[in-house]
């Protein structure tokens, strides 16, 4: 089964993906094999998943506000409506781990 996972990547590291001049990421295991033992893949285990799962890139943004739906007057069905964010937390870049997922940027994949 394919998982999707947020990964942090810097500006540079983003700005890389986008441009298409980064193509691969790769990630150190933990706990790193002892130097003297024979490395056995069968027992490593990748926290980051498995071949094809779906890695979404999180990285710091700004976030001016969101899109709710409230019932229509008179009318049946819901319309869409902006909240504007920037009065209630001001207007400041966000963490890229408070990113939330589908935010994330087109990636090409």
């Amino acid at each position: 089964m394919i998982k999707e996972r947020g990964i942090l990547f810097s500006g540079p590291m983003v700005r890389a993906l986008l441009d298409g001049s980064k193509t691969q990421t790769r990630r150190a295991l933990r706990p790193q094999p002892q130097p003297q033992e024979e490395f056995d893949p069968g027992t490593a285990r990748n926290r980051f998943g498995l071949p094809r799962d779906r890695l979404w890139v999180r990285e710091t943004y700004f976030a001016f506000g969101h899109w709710e739906t409230r019932p229509r007057a008179g009318k049946t069905g819901d319309e869409w409506y902006f909240v504007d964010e920037t009065h209630a937390t001001g207007q400041r870049h966000r963490y890229a781990l408070d990113e939330p997922e589908g935010a994330d940027r087109p990636s090409g994949r």
